[in-house]
């Protein structure tokens, strides 16, 4: 498995300056390709790409590492792993970096602190509890999928303005290519903003 860091850009604007960072899992090629022995049906569920950790979001990012620790882990040692997301899976909504914080990104979270409740208020059968750890391995997907396009939202911004001064320094026109760079850099401000 290999993890590699999308992008990590400085963001001018309302906000000063943002470290937006994301980090994505992608298998090595050739990995994983075989059957996968697995006890609780987590590894059917996670998807082998997307964003996986976010600068400054350490909940989401344990609850990530928590959602891979679950991959084949047998009944009693899931139970035992559940346990300890609660205090991160709850703190998700008080703690998104502002950069990503959008009205589907907070649908999103909202639905995972949603699911976890029902998945821990199963108690006795095992049956239930299953699917409910398979509607909150969902959700979560549903949430790394959201974070991944507002994060290539910001790239793509950022690569915009670059590419503007760019060609504006080429032309010799220094003062033009700061304005055009910062015109774009603008829209970075708009991206949580408008969605």
């Amino acid at each position: 498995m290999k993890k590699r860091i999308l992008s990590t850009i400085a963001v001018a604007g309302l906000l000063s300056l943002n470290a937006v960072n994301a980090q994505t899992y992608e298998p090595l090629p050739g990995v994983n390709k075989g059957t996968i022995t697995n006890v609780n049906g987590i590894a059917d569920d996670l998807k082998n790409e997307g964003i996986v950790g976010v600068g400054s979001w350490s909940s989401f990012n344990t609850l990530s590492n928590h959602m891979y620790l679950l991959e084949g882990a047998n009944l009693k040692q899931t139970k035992m792993l559940v346990s300890k997301m609660e205090t991160n899976i709850m703190m998700l909504d008080d703690t998104i970096p502002s950069w990503v914080d959008t009205e589907e990104i907070r649908e999103d979270v909202a639905d995972v602190q949603k699911e976890f409740k029902e998945l821990i208020a199963t108690k006795t059968d095992n049956d239930e509890y299953m699917e409910d750890l398979e509607e909150l391995t969902e959700q979560y997907e549903d949430l790394r999928e959201e974070l991944k396009e507002v994060t290539m939202e910001y790239i793509e911004t950022l690569d915009e303005a670059n590419e503007e001064r760019k060609d504006q320094l080429e032309k010799g026109n220094y003062e033009k290519a700061q304005e055009k760079y910062v015109k774009e850099i603008q829209e970075l401000n708009n991206i949580s903003e408008n969605k």
